[in-house]
């Protein structure tokens, strides 16, 4: 089973094997998964600034 988390328009993907996993567990992993989706988005920004400046 997986559940979908929303952060504001920003969705990430939690699986939770089958069901038992508890609130506070799913609530890092998908923290966790935010913080790296987040992460790649900047990358890709970074890039496509650096390579429009040059």
């Amino acid at each position: 089973m997986k559940v979908t988390v929303c952060f504001g328009r920003t969705r990430v993907v939690v699986p939770c094997g089958d069901g038992n996993i508890k609130v506070r567990a799913l609530i890092q992993q998908a923290v966790m998964r935010y913080k790296k989706a987040i992460a790649k988005v900047s990358v890709c920004v970074l890039r496509v600034w650096a390579i429009s400046s040059l």
